[in-house]
């Protein structure tokens, strides 16, 4: 469905996470927030985001042909065009 990059994974990457643990999960198609999910009492970790199932305006979004960008807060950290 869409692909969340925020982990760095080689050395001096930057952790596209980091600062932004408390802000909400954000879908946004074609320059519009399509859902939102809040980080709640638990901060964002790379395990939670990867659990987390898509949302079903997400999957319509997908099924429609249209990308899909991820963002915590306003820092991007994946999409469906990966």
């Amino acid at each position: 469905m869409y692909m969340i990059v925020a982990e760095a994974k080689l050395q001096g990457e930057r952790d596209l996470l980091e600062g932004h643990e408390l802000e909400s999960l954000i879908y946004v198609a074609d320059d519009k927030e399509i859902d939102r999910i809040p980080a709640g009492d638990n901060p964002w970790t790379h395990e939670r985001l990867n659990a987390v199932e898509c949302p079903e305006p997400v999957v319509s979004a997908i099924a429609s042909g249209k990308a899909v960008d991820v963002y915590v807060g306003r820092q991007w950290i994946g999409s469906s065009e990966l």
